[in-house]
């Protein structure tokens, strides 16, 4: 197993163009083996049929809704509030004689 330090290491180097010995290029390509076979690993052990999917993807549209509505509620309670100061600013310079 090669760590991860020397396999970033041996990688900067094939990729700057640095010559590697054939040790190196053999642990290179074999960290390379390690990381596609630590990636492909997740992606075989979920299998999610299309039913599924449709339904995490309902279940993600009804939460952006949810945002959403509440979005609009506050923003439009900061418009009620903004009229709201400013009404207050007009009476305040009014009484002042501003």
């Amino acid at each position: 197993m090669i760590s991860d330090k020397l396999g970033l290491q041996l990688h900067d180097m094939a990729t700057t163009g640095k010559p590697l010995t054939p040790k190196q290029k053999e642990q290179l390509e074999a960290w390379y083996a390690q990381q596609d076979s630590a990636e492909a690993y997740p992606v075989k052990k979920v299998k999610t049929t299309s039913d599924e999917l449709r339904g995490q993807i309902d279940s993600a549209l009804a939460q952006l809704n949810k945002v959403t509505k509440r979005i609009q509620k506050v923003a439009a309670e900061n418009k009620a509030i903004r009229l709201e100061n400013q009404a207050i600013k007009l009476q305040l310079s009014q009484s002042l004689g501003l």
